[in-house]
């Protein structure tokens, strides 16, 4: 008598394909995981450089949103008839470093400014003591990095701290960017401490730390010394990046 026999698996072989599947599946789902949140990391990057990006844009062109325009003595007068003029922005981080700060630039005396008082004297000079820069009480701005990322300092999980005053001046007509990579100036300090022809000579990195959506380099903003337009401030990849 003659046994059929039936073509199958072993119990081994049928563990070994679950086995083997299921390792599988899980490296598919994690290296999709990572994909997202990386890409996720970049969203975060874009949008903070976007977001500096556009203070120069609004230094260039500047509107008056308010229906009454703020006078220096910080009373609103009507639109025309106030000695200040919007200039620019300032921008700070908040300490824990997932807030960005953006207030708007007067000057002072800027209806009654002539070239003529600019005559051999440095542009930070001029903005300091002719014209006088004052941060409005009014019109700021909080932008969030995305995806709870967090600016860091270069070589460090430390926050950053930083002031950047974008100003549209009216000396050269350009844009100039003025940088104190170390520390958060007070509002009421920054003619005395920011207004300074040395901070032209500052450039400014800005690492973005993922918060565990991903192991790797960071990457970072630059903004380049004394940009003069929203082409100064750069993305640098892990590659190049100083994080």
């Amino acid at each position: 008598m003659t046994l059929n026999k039936t073509a199958g698996f072993t119990i081994i072989e049928t563990m070994l394909f679950l086995g083997i599947s299921a390792m599988l599946i899980v490296g598919l789902l994690v290296g999709s995981g990572t994909a997202i949140n990386r890409e996720r990391y970049n969203d975060s990057l874009r949008s903070l450089q976007s977001t500096i990006q556009q203070q120069y844009a609004e230094a260039v062109n500047v509107s008056n949103e308010n229906t009454g325009k703020l006078a220096c003595s910080g009373e609103t007068v009507p639109v025309g008839q106030s000695s200040c003029v919007l200039l620019g922005k300032y921008i700070t981080p908040s300490s824990d470093g997932k807030l960005l700060n953006i207030k708007n630039v007067l000057g002072v005396k800027g209806d009654s400014f002539s070239l003529d008082d600019a005559q051999g004297k440095s542009e930070a000079d001029v903005l300091k003591n002719q014209i006088g820069i004052m941060i409005s009480p009014v019109g700021e701005q909080t932008y969030a990095t995305e995806w709870d990322t967090k600016m860091t300092i270069p070589k460090s999980s430390n926050p950053i701290k930083f002031s950047m005053l974008v100003v549209h001046s009216p000396v050269s007509g350009l844009i100039r960017t003025f940088i104190d990579s170390s520390q958060i100036i007070s509002d009421n300090e920054i003619n005395s401490i920011l207004l300074d022809d040395k901070n032209l000579d500052n450039s400014l990195e800005i690492c973005v730390d993922p918060n565990d959506l991903f192991r790797g380099k960071q990457s970072s903003i630059f903004i380049s010394a004394d940009a003069v337009s929203s082409s100064g401030v750069d993305m640098r990849g892990d590659a190049i990046s100083g994080c």
